[in-house]
């Protein structure tokens, strides 16, 4: 098993299956390779230098040998006037985009007025830096089960850029 850059993961799936037979873990899927990325559990904070590992398979992921965008995803900002202060914030895949998400998000019926994006930050494991962003805004967070923030752009774009840092791998 090797170190691969964010540049070859890309092109794999991670190796997030696991089955356990007789009691030990075994991975479904052959493992290629292995990433750092920034640590998610509080108990070991990114901010103190703290790392998981992301594993890979060797299955390529053919979808992204022609995408628009390098990286895997982005973590947006969007705003909608109709909600004053309040922002959305999301990850959405290189596939979508997050322009072309705030128009999917403001088709739906039970939005006045469509989204604007604010921001967007293109990332590896954007999910995970996400989930980062969202724990460090927790207060801010309006429902539990919603990406909503009453927080200013600004500074959730400085908290994103901030804990971002270890989710570009020099891509910018």
């Amino acid at each position: 098993m090797k170190y691969i850059t964010f540049e070859e993961a890309q092109n794999l799936y991670e190796a997030n299956s696991i089955i356990s037979i007789d009691g030990q873990a075994i991975w479904k899927d052959p493992i290629y390779g292995f990433n750092l990325i920034p640590s998610t559990d509080p108990q070991y904070p990114a901010d103190e230098g703290w790392q998981e590992i992301i594993y890979y398979t060797s299955r390529r992921k053919d979808i992204f040998k022609h995408t628009q965008f390098p990286g895997n995803g982005f973590v947006y900002i969007l705003s909608n006037l109709s909600m004053p202060g309040i922002i959305k914030i999301g990850y959405t895949s290189d596939r979508v985009g997050p322009e072309e998400r705030a128009k999917v998000l403001s088709s739906s019926t039970a939005i006045p007025i469509p989204y604007k994006e604010e921001f967007a930050f293109r990332c590896f494991n954007g999910e995970v830096l996400e989930k980062m962003v969202h724990d460090k805004l927790a207060q801010f967070r309006i429902n539990s089960k919603r990406e909503h923030f009453f927080v200013s752009v600004e500074e959730a774009k400085n908290i994103i850029q901030e804990l971002g840092k270890g989710f570009t791998n020099g891509m910018e």
